[in-house]
């Protein structure tokens, strides 16, 4: 995954592309123009943000399948939405890439974004994963 990022030219400082002011330096970067450059992270893991704020984190390795008792003490009566042999599969396609695909069986179906999931598909912050009135935000885990 790729992002553009600034580098102060007073002070060398790396910071976030939409920044006004240095956070080290202060020098205003509308007189003092920052160098731009592009920088390339791995994506460690997926974060699924449930409706009461609380975050389920996919734990270390290439692949993931949630499903219900998983997520019951996360988001609780939520969660009962969620097919106990597995809902959908998180699974990592490269360093800077990671994929969903629904589990075979699922009890109700799973949205990516409002459209039915219905086979392997790319995942992008921001995207919402849907399982029947349960809306979970999707964050990649940037290294």
């Amino acid at each position: 995954m790729t992002e553009r990022r600034y580098i102060c030219t007073v002070c060398g400082f790396e910071m976030e592309a939409t920044m006004a002011v240095c956070p080290h330096c202060g020098c205003d970067l509308s007189k003092t123009p920052a160098r731009e450059m592009i920088v390339s992270r791995k994506v460690l893991g997926v974060n699924f943000r449930g409706p009461n704020g609380l975050v389920l984190r996919t734990p270390p390795g290439d692949s993931y399948v949630v499903s219900r008792h998983v997520c019951l003490g996360m988001f609780g009566a939520a969660a009962n939405v969620i097919s106990s042999k597995g809902q959908f599969e998180v699974y990592r396609e490269s360093d800077e890439k990671w994929g969903i695909r629904p589990c075979a069986g699922a009890s109700n179906p799973t949205q990516r974004n409002g459209l039915p999931l219905t086979g392997d598909i790319e995942l992008t912050s921001g995207d919402t994963i849907a399982i029947g009135d349960l809306n979970l935000d999707v964050e990649l885990r940037l290294g």
